[in-house]
């Protein structure tokens, strides 16, 4: 089983409209509601592959009871929620079919209480147990929690599992200070976290270098340019598939499935690496974060571009 942990989950809900035009009334052409959430992106894509998947999260509301009937029925992903009194938050994307672009609009993140913490810490060490490796995926919703990847690396160390971290902000600096048996933060979180702007070559490569130092397996995302990930003392720059984008949100929550899924597998690290940025291009060719599944991914393979350093 594979453990995926938000802390921050919403309700995404999509509205299609040809052009978001100012100052009318627009119906829009159709809508779709999901389950939003980076690690929740990484159980969607794991479920669609056919892996046990485990979507851990805090949920409140009515907003957190439509998540986890989504996860649930829609999704097909076994759920373990710690429930909150604060409502889950919910995020409104008008995506505008004509110019292919969209635009998130987020409600405030829910406070967390020490009393949630503590029942979310101890229900998480339960799990542990079964799990293969835990997927830790988004931000932190309130200061009280910045500390919560943290511990859970922690504990999962303590125990051989290996920890996936992909946050930003107080909760990454936090958390790869445990360690993490692998990070993925795009150039920006990088660089925040640095104190040092990551955009050219040199810096690349140069971030890279210092996550490899926190993490046995680092990936640096570069967004359509594919990623460059470090293990083991060696370096890779992979190439993304050619597709045409339709939304990238997630994509980089498709990136860590395949990466997950390589490595269970026991797939030579080149297929994974191919796997992993072949997920991450479908992903961006579909208007929806990570409704992907093996038809949409596997015939991209191929064309993923691996080049070790």
């Amino acid at each position: 089983m594979i453990l995926c942990v938000n802390l921050n989950p919403c309700v995404d809900k999509t509205l299609f409209v040809d052009e978001l035009r100012r100052d009318v009334i627009q119906t829009a052409s159709r809508v779709s509601i999901t389950v939003g959430g980076k690690a929740n992106n990484v159980a969607r894509v794991l479920s669609a592959f056919g892996r046990e998947a485990v979507a851990m999260n805090f949920l409140g509301g009515e907003t957190g009871r439509l998540c986890r009937r989504l996860l649930v029925e829609e999704d097909r992903v076994r759920t373990e929620t710690i429930w909150t009194t604060a409502a889950t938050r919910e995020i409104i994307t008008i995506f505008e079919e004509v110019p292919g672009r969209h635009t998130d609009i987020k409600e405030p993140s829910p406070l967390i209480s020490a009393d949630e913490k503590a029942r979310f810490i101890e229900r998480y060490t339960v799990l542990l147990a079964d799990a293969q490796m835990v997927s830790f995926g988004g931000s932190a919703p309130s200061d009280s929690v910045d500390d919560l990847p943290a511990v859970l690396l922690r504990l999962a160390r303590e125990r051989g599992v290996p920890f996936i971290l992909d946050t930003y902000g107080r909760a990454f600096a936090l958390g790869i200070e445990q360690r993490p048996f692998m990070v993925k933060p795009n150039a920006s979180e990088a660089g925040a976290l640095l104190g040092f702007e990551v955009t050219d070559e040199a810096a690349q490569a140069r971030a890279l270098e210092v996550l490899a130092e926190k993490a046995s397996l680092a990936v640096l995302s570069l967004g359509e340019g594919g990623f460059l990930a470090a293990r083991n003392g060696h370096f890779w720059r992979v190439g993304s598939p050619q597709v045409k984008t339709v939304n990238a949100v997630g994509s980089g929550d498709a990136l860590v499935a395949g990466v997950i899924m390589g490595l269970l597998d026991g797939r030579p690290f080149d297929e994974t690496l191919a796997l992993a940025a072949a997920a991450g291009a479908a992903n961006a060719a579909s208007p929806l974060a990570c409704r992907i599944g093996p038809a949409d991914v596997m015939p991209l393979v191929a064309s993923a571009r691996v080049c070790q350093l």
